[in-house]
């Protein structure tokens, strides 16, 4: 997971009185990297190549970069509030997330897209008709895959404005914050951090930090969101690369190295989706007891 973020020197401004850039200045980038390709001195590493890329830029400069499985990293000025600018959408999918295992919200259910919700940065609802409805699940997938600000605002309606802040403060990031609607200025919940930050602000740490929670499935352990809640997250922070497979199939060889070589596979294999399927439909705490598999919480 990496991520950066560049201040301007001469700050953010306004656009208008309705809202302010969203991406001038910021770049992000959020990566999961195999174990495989994690060496003993990746710190070493990582500081020769990001330092000179983070002196560059004429402004201020904060970098936080950990690899999800081994904990190792780099941070430059982690711990200094940002502009957030559109990453603030991830925390916003986290709290729809978690407002669909509390009951508030069914994130199947449909939401509809008025002439007055459109505002700049919309790349797929820009091209709808007003009256277009879509479900919950939709809006956040445009919100993320394309960073389409209208979705945004739709899904911060339906959740609620003050959600997303309530789900950070709960699981300890109270540092990141949503400050009003995309190009709705008028909507803070704080002004004078919209002035500082506009959109929203947090810092590289903690943002690596949420995405950690994400990828772990601690937010799911934890009670956040629902058991799955965190591989439909990944996926579309992916763009629908996340893949999940599973089938019967094989090679022999494969078989008798993991000792199903006399096992009836097909068997195993519904067994494993059955087990799959009951996590992903059902709560926290489980107990799934089968012929090859034993999966429990308790």
């Amino acid at each position: 997971m990496i991520t950066t973020a560049v201040r301007p020197k001469g700050g953010w401004g306004t656009r208008g009185s309705r809202g302010f850039p969203l991406r001038a200045g910021l770049a992000a980038v959020m990566l999961l990297v195999p174990a495989a390709a994690v060496a003993a001195d990746v710190d070493e590493k990582l500081r020769d190549t990001l330092q000179p890329l983070l002196a560059a830029p004429e402004g201020v400069v904060t970098a936080a970069v950990r690899h999800l499985e081994t904990g190792k990293g780099f941070a430059a000025a982690a711990d200094r509030p940002m502009p957030l600018a559109s990453l603030v959408k991830v925390p916003v999918m986290v709290a729809a997330y978690a407002a669909a295992h509390q009951g508030r919200v069914v994130l199947d259910e449909q939401v509809t897209f008025a002439a007055d919700d459109l505002v700049p940065g919309s790349a797929v609802i820009d091209k709808l008709s007003p009256g277009a409805t879509f479900t919950l699940r939709d809006a956040i997938r445009m919100m993320i895959a394309t960073s389409d600000n209208t979705a945004t605002n739709i899904v911060i309606r339906r959740i609620g404005l003050p959600a997303t802040n309530e789900v950070l403060d709960r699981i300890g990031l109270a540092g990141i914050r949503l400050n009003s609607y995309v190009f709705r200025r008028e909507t803070t919940l704080d002004p004078e951090r919209s002035r500082e930050f506009g959109l929203g602000n947090g810092t590289a740490a903690e943002l690596v930090r949420l995405m950690g929670l994400i990828h772990g499935r601690d937010l799911e352990r934890d009670g956040v969101v629902s058991p799955g809640a965190s591989a439909a997250m990944l996926d579309h922070m992916l763009d629908g690369r996340f893949i999940f497979g599973i089938s019967p199939g094989g090679l022999l060889s494969d078989a008798e190295v993991f000792g199903n070589l006399d096992n009836n596979r097909n068997e195993m294999f519904l067994e494993a989706i059955n087990h799959v399927l009951a996590i992903w439909a059902g709560e926290v705490p489980y107990n799934l007891k089968g012929k090859y598999w034993t999966i429990t919480t308790e």
